[in-house]
């Protein structure tokens, strides 16, 4: 069984790695505006196709995994809950009035803000985890 996935999963990295280096080469070759959309328009649908397989393959496994662990199940709502925590922080940390300048649309300006800060939130835990893991290693 395990050989058999490696083989799938390889053989369709191939294919779709085959049609993103069409569409690329479509578009590299593009004489005018028309040919250039219906080329990037094309590699648009193909990247929306192979994102949703990806996300599918990752909820499968997900679920696959908790079926073969069950007390696995604790573990990812603690990460999952973790993750709720660090958006929340952000969404209260969001301040969309400092990028006012940058003409963005509708709610977009607190989504770049929430993004923005999730980024230095994480970075900063773990910068504290790599700190605190040496001065634990240096004390034991």
């Amino acid at each position: 069984m395990g050989s058999n996935t490696k083989m799938i999963s390889m053989i369709t990295s191939l294919v779709l790695g085959a049609l993103g280096t069409i569409f690329v080469i479509l578009v590299g070759f593009a004489d005018g505006d028309e040919e250039l959309t219906s080329a990037v328009d094309n590699g648009l649908v193909v990247t929306g196709i192979v994102l949703g397989v990806a996300v599918l393959g990752a909820l499968g496994s997900f679920v696959n995994g908790l079926v073969v662990n069950p007390k696995g199940i604790k573990n990812a709502l603690i990460g999952i809950a973790a993750l709720a925590l660090v958006v929340l922080v952000a969404w209260l940390m969001a301040d969309p009035s400092a990028y006012a300048k940058y003409d963005l649309e509708g709610g977009m300006a607190t989504f770049v803000a929430v993004g923005l800060n999730m980024f230095f939130i994480t970075a900063l835990l773990t910068l504290l985890t790599v700190v605190y893991s040496g001065v634990a290693r240096i004390l034991k």
